[in-house]
């Protein structure tokens, strides 16, 4: 007998999702290896906050919206540059402003470098993130003020049964699911 293969992906992934997957010959176990906490600065200086806001997950717009109603923030006077797929969506269903978008953070840098008209942002990140889109934008002369609306921690499990292939959401994803699992012949 075959045995059937088989995916973990890293967040607990949606019911009709894992029934997609399973209809498609394959099974699947989904653990959440990181936690986010939205954590809203009790102070927010004005010189803080410019009218370009930069985010770049799911996580960063629900800081966005808890910031803003925390310190009476209009979001309408406020445009919005955000990654592509679960960020996008997130920020449309909460009537943000979008005015750029691209599929990772880097990419996004070049999206507001190219602008012309955007000369300083604000980037609602997390307390572990990467450096590519605040090192590019400082480069081109663009002023990134940083907020750290929420806080990532790594939830690692260690998968006992085998498995094939493993779906990543984000780069703290694959370090938790790596610090107690070897990476698996393929990846998404």
């Amino acid at each position: 007998m075959e045995r059937q293969t088989h995916l973990v992906s890293t967040k607990i992934l949606a019911p009709e999702l894992v029934e997609q997957v399973k209809k498609a010959g394959l099974s699947i176990s989904s653990h959440n290896f990181i936690q986010t906490i939205i954590r809203i600065p009790t102070r927010l200086g004005m010189n803080q906050l410019h009218k370009h806001i930069v985010l770049t997950s799911k996580s960063a717009v629900k800081s966005w919206l808890a910031i803003a109603q925390q310190h009476s923030i209009s979001l309408t006077d406020h445009f919005i540059f955000c990654t592509d797929q679960g960020t996008r969506q997130e920020a449309l269903a909460n009537d943000l402003t979008i005015v750029g978008t691209a599929s990772d953070a880097s990419t996004l840098a070049d999206v507001i470098e190219t602008n012309g008209q955007v000369k300083a942002v604000t980037f609602v990140c997390s307390n572990i993130r990467r450096d590519d889109l605040p090192s590019k934008l400082t480069a081109k002369g663009i002023s990134v003020n940083e907020i750290i609306g929420y806080h990532t921690k790594t939830t690692p499990t260690k998968m006992n049964e085998p498995y094939h292939g493993v779906l990543f959401f984000s780069p703290s994803g694959v370090d938790s699911f790596l610090s107690l699992n070897k990476i698996a012949p393929v990846c998404f």
